[in-house]
């Protein structure tokens, strides 16, 4: 089991929303059905760090990562 990210540490949170949304496919960023929750997750991540710089798809092998991705995000978003 890996260990968990401190919300504090904004470079490990940035790191790991760029790991979680590089992995999906290409076609899952522009999905209608996932475009709107990617967008809000990304924009999560600037809100709480204006430097974090985050790509969907860039990688894109893995599309289960979304769910986990999102989870993040809302515990990201909710523990500021």
């Amino acid at each position: 089991m890996a260990a968990a990210i401190q919300t504090s540490d904004k470079v490990a949170v940035c790191a790991a929303n760029q790991a979680g949304l590089s992995c999906f496919p290409i076609s899952c960023c522009s999905d209608i059905m996932y475009k709107s929750a990617i967008d809000a997750g990304i924009k999560g991540v600037k809100d709480a760090d204006s430097t974090c710089i985050i790509t969907c798809g860039a990688s894109g092998v893995q599309s289960g990562l979304f769910v986990s991705f999102v989870f993040a995000v809302v515990a990201l978003v909710t523990s500021f």
